[in-house]
């Protein structure tokens, strides 16, 4: 059994006995802990199964700190599952009550959670305003353990708008985690950090640092998606990967995450452009964008994939998929106008293609992205 499971197993006894003796208070705290737990072993449907009931439940506690705490927990699971609207609205109703008892742990921890849901939510500036915010509450306050996942979570959300500084940021979450010897959150960041890296282009350190990692902790749930990464760079470098990605899907499965087949289509899309199979590409990314926190590059990789087949309805689809998706930010604008671009040489009009083609081009040179001018110039 892995630690997480040892967790759950004693947590839920601690549940119990806190039921057994009338100690409501302390079974909200024991919820929520548990509920940490669950997160923390990617299994968000779980976690929302064992905190919702605790919300009406302990509906006459409200004020109680401990309560607020599940709630807060309760908004996180939702945020993790991919629900953000639910997770935002959530974190409406926890803050105000934290501040009023003055929980600042809970506040901060809320603070960051409602930031990553409207950064998902295509609100970025907004959402790194609170994460921001959360970050610095944490700090003031000593709170280490929130500042990291602040830190984490903020690199992780400027990915689609700022890939440089979503690389500083998981980068300097990524040292912290280190320093802290908090192997879980090691892994994350460097997950979030590897995918920065292969934008920018700095695919040797993320190789690295990920085969560094693997090292120390190659079974976990959380170094899956190292080994994500890993895969990545090497198939990108033309390298055999499809074994090992297969090998992968059965544990993704295994997530209890609303989520779990759309990753695993992630990982067919990088398998089958790693073969240079596009059509195939195109398919299964546009089934794992739809479910992604890296949907403003997993939608514009798709539609590279159907313009390098000459597939104009697909790569039309990519472009609408985008405008309902409600994501913003400058990669964005970029893979949506590199897409543009290439709807127009199919459609026959390269004097218009080729003015889109140079206007995105500029835009990935002045945000340092390497791959991105790589791919775009091959068109």
């Amino acid at each position: 059994a892995s630690r997480y499971d040892t967790a759950e197993d004693y947590l839920r006894r601690a549940v119990e006995i806190r039921r057994s003796l009338g100690d409501q208070p302390g079974r909200a705290r024991a919820l929520a802990s548990l509920g940490n737990a669950l997160i923390g072993a990617c299994r968000y449907d779980t976690a929302i199964e064992v905190l919702e009931p605790g919300i009406s439940e302990f509906a006459g506690l409200s004020e109680d700190p401990d309560v607020i705490a599940l709630e807060g927990r309760l908004a996180q699971a939702y945020f993790c599952h991919g629900d953000h609207l639910r997770a935002r609205d959530i974190c409406d109703r926890v803050l105000g009550r934290a501040e009023r008892a003055n929980q600042s742990g809970i506040v901060a921890e809320t603070l960051i959670t409602r930031g990553s849901a409207l950064c998902l939510s295509g609100r970025t500036d907004e959402g790194a305003g609170a994460i921001k915010s959360g970050i610095e509450l944490a700090d003031r306050e000593g709170l280490t353990d929130t500042a990291l996942r602040g830190r984490l979570d903020l690199g992780a959300m400027l990915l689609g708008s700022d890939v440089r500084q979503s690389l500083r940021f998981s980068r300097v979450a990524f040292a912290e985690a280190r320093r802290l010897g908090d192997l879980a959150m090691l892994m994350i960041a460097l997950e979030n950090a590897a995918g920065a890296a292969i934008e920018t282009g700095e695919w040797d350190w993320a190789l690295e640092q990920c085969r560094e990692a693997l090292s120390m902790d190659s079974g976990s749930v959380h170094a899956v998606w190292v080994r994500w990464r890993e895969l990545e760079i090497r198939g990108l470098r033309g390298g055999e990967i499809t074994s090992e990605a297969t090998e992968l899907m059965p544990v993704i499965r295994e997530m209890d995450s609303a989520a779990a087949e759309g990753e695993i289509a992630g990982l067919d899309a990088m398998v089958a452009f790693a073969e240079l199979r596009m059509d195939d590409a195109w398919h299964a990314g546009m089934a794992h964008a739809r479910v992604s926190n890296e949907a403003f590059f997993v939608f514009p990789n798709a539609g590279l994939c159907a313009l390098w087949y000459h597939d104009l309805a697909g790569a039309r689809s990519v472009l609408a998929a985008l405008d309902a998706s409600g994501l913003r930010g400058a990669a964005v604008a970029a893979g949506a106008a590199t897409i543009r671009a290439g709807v127009a040489a199919l459609e026959g009009r390269p004097d218009e293609a080729r003015s889109r083609f140079d206007a995105a081009l500029k835009s990935w040179r002045e945000m340092g992205l390497s791959w991105r001018v790589a791919l775009t110039g091959i068109l």
